[in-house]
């Protein structure tokens, strides 16, 4: 027997309302939410309506909820709602032990008889292996931007954050008394990866895409549904493979209808053969980069942006890159910087400020200062750069971290080693690439790689339903990618958009927008980044069609000078190409106790003088008395 696509459309509708009926009439005990603080590495003091964007994270989204609350007279959110909900941790074992997944949301209107709002979206963060913390300043703007008229959710998924974090207790790798502190080193991963598979041995299984996908799922079902709100699912980065899995359960299941709208931000390929223009895999990090880092300086010569970059490099500033590498690391014409700062060393600096959009912007400003190479001007700015990123004071702060992180390194290896990972790719064959054919790229592939051989971590299988596949659906799904977006190329998006289902997605490519479009696509409409725009948008009306895009036209913010601030934090300077770094003076500086000492010691050796003095004065003046007595004597 076979169907016709409304068939299958009708069928999946009597399902739809099946399942719904089971769902509110088969609800696990009620879920108690208990006030808690919005943010939680940070306090935000009631009544605070403006925040340093020089100083929090990420700027662009504080910038924006400046501006909202000076426009409204509204201040920042500080309190929501949060709650742990007990789920298997086997979604196919009714009889499986718990786990609890931790849920916060913001809503506008708790205190009303009818606190939740017609419609709600959820927001799942990107990673893997990451908590939900980043999305707690999206929450507060998403809410104001939509009126406070849609509840706002947020879960640490499985394995990370408050929701049974994966670690390696045993080899106690993330304590303060272990080589990095709360923080993995290399050296440490083979205990680290030992200790974990002991105590979780084959249960990794049950902390992979899919069953966080299956979390959000159970967690809408028992907490939205009931309340017959609409829902609607933002994946950002990891996040939208856990939306595409969550829409894959959706479509095997047949409850095409549960979710009203589906975005997903910065976007994860899960379909294809495993290379570059397939199915995204970490071991193409280092490749992305590089050819981004291209890019991004062919713009130089775009006469829409600044032409400062055009000037300092020529026509052709892809080349000039080459030409640079070339001079410094195989010439030695600057041995000042390369006798300090390997190539390898270089290209990972590159490699991370291209995955920034407020550092990317340095790049060609690093490569003119090379070229140059004055021993006043470039080389110590060059140097101070440089030690930002990768110096002693870098890694300081995480050193000095002593609660371990949300974030779950264990979790991040766990997914990207069985899930976002070419097993036929070798560790010599990334660190060749880097050596001889790279000449931007953070090095990152090479060291998952390398951790992957020093623990042969044991990897999970994911079923054929969802193992290299997307999913098909007549929900609308937008998608949103920048293009310049070094870590989720826009090539992973349109790839990912041709191969789902149906005819109700739509993609829009943002232009010179980097990774996570709702927190980094500046314009010149608003300083709200043009992604979280479009969302709002969407989940006000989740007609793809009907979408406003004027903020992703090329009237954006874009420049190759900087800005001061940054231009002081990151280059010590200014002026980003003519300025020369000078080195702070050292205070000098004494210990209490050691002036203390000196002083009394001074104050000692003063009295041991006068007391010799006296004592001589003494001695001479008894010598002259002698004297004159034995002359009266003879006399």
């Amino acid at each position: 027997m076979s169907f016709t696509r409304s068939g299958k459309t009708i069928l999946s509708c009597f399902l739809f309302i099946f399942w719904l009926g089971f769902f509110t009439s088969a609800i696990q005990a009620d879920i108690t939410f208990y006030n808690c603080p919005l943010h939680t590495e940070q306090k935000i003091n009631d009544g605070t309506n403006y925040l340093d964007p020089n100083s929090n994270f990420p700027r662009t989204l504080i910038n924006a909820i400046n501006e909202y609350n000076h426009q409204h007279g509204t201040n920042y959110t500080t309190k929501a709602e949060c709650t742990s909900v007990p789920l298997p941790l086997n979604p196919n074992d009714e009889n499986s032990v718990k786990i609890n997944i931790f849920v916060k949301r913001l809503r506008v209107n708790t205190n009303t008889e009818e606190a939740n709002n017609k419609k709600a979206l959820w927001l799942i963060q990107g990673g893997p292996g990451s908590s939900s913390t980043i999305l707690e300043y999206p929450m507060d703007l998403l809410s104001k931007l939509l009126g406070g008229n849609v509840d706002i959710y947020t879960l640490d998924p499985r394995g990370s954050g408050r929701s049974h974090r994966l670690g390696c207790d045993a080899s106690q790798a993330e304590t303060i008394g272990s080589v990095n502190g709360v923080r993995i080193a290399e050296s440490e991963w083979p205990e680290c990866s030992q200790a974990f598979q002991a105590e979780y041995n084959t249960n990794n299984q049950y902390y992979s895409s899919v069953n966080a996908a299956i979390d959000l799922f159970e967690l809408i079902k028992e907490i939205n549904i009931p309340n017959g709100q609409d829902v609607f699912v933002y994946g950002v980065s990891y996040g939208t493979m856990v939306v595409t899995r969550f829409m894959r359960y959706l479509e095997l299941k047949g409850l095409e209808g549960l979710v009203k709208g589906v975005v997903m931000d910065s976007v994860m390929s899960t379909k294809g053969p495993l290379q570059m223009g397939g199915r995204l895999t970490a071991d193409q990090l280092d490749e992305y980069e590089d050819a981004t880092v291209d890019q991004l300086l062919t713009l130089c010569n775009t006469s829409k942006l600044d032409t400062t970059c055009h000037e300092k490099l020529g026509n052709d500033p892809v080349q000039y890159m080459l030409d640079v590498f070339q001079s410094v690391y195989v010439n030695g014409t600057c041995k000042t910087i390369s006798n300090k700062v390997s190539s390898y060393q270089m290209k990972a600096l590159l490699g991370r400020l291209i995955d920034e959009p407020e550092t990317r912007i340095y790049i060609p400003a690093v490569l003119y200062r090379l070229e140059r190479c004055d021993e006043d001007l470039d080389v110590p700015t060059v140097l101070h750069l440089y030690n930002v990123f990768f110096g002693e004071k870098a890694g300081s702060s995480a050193n000095q971290q002593t609660n371990v992180p949300l974030m779950s390194a264990v979790q991040e290896k766990n997914i990207i080693y069985s899930e976002i990972w070419n097993p036929a790719v070798t560790t010599q064959e990334l660190i060749d690439q880097m050596n001889h054919t790279l000449f931007a790229s953070s090095g990152e592939s090479v060291k998952f790689a390398k951790i992957l051989d020093l623990t042969q971590w044991k990897t999970y299988t994911l079923s054929p339903d969802y193992e290299n596949q997307v999913f098909s659906t007549n929900t609308p799904v937008l998608l949103l990618n920048g293009d310049l977006d070094a870590l989720t190329p826009l090539e992973s998006a349109r790839t990912q958009s041709n191969n789902i289902g149906g005819n109700t997605h739509r993609l829009i490519e943002i232009p010179y927008a980097s990774h996570m479009t709702a927190f980094f696509s500046e314009n010149k409409i608003s300083q709200v980044p043009c992604g979280m725009q479009l969302l709002v948008q969407f989940v006000m009306n989740p007609d793809i069609n009907a979408l406003n895009t004027s903020c992703a036209n090329e009237n954006v913010q874009f420049n190759f000078t900087g800005s001061p601030e940054i231009n002081l934090a990151l280059f010590g300077v200014e002026d980003i190409y003519e300025d020369a770094y000078e080195p702070p003076e050292i205070e000098k500086t004494v210990n209490l106790y050691l002036f203390i000492g000196v002083e009394a010691g001074t104050v000692v050796i003063s009295v041991i003088v006068v007391c010799c003095l006296i004592y001589y004065i003494v001695q001479l003046r008894d010598k002259e008395q002698a004297q004159y007595e034995d002359i009266d004597a003879q006399n």
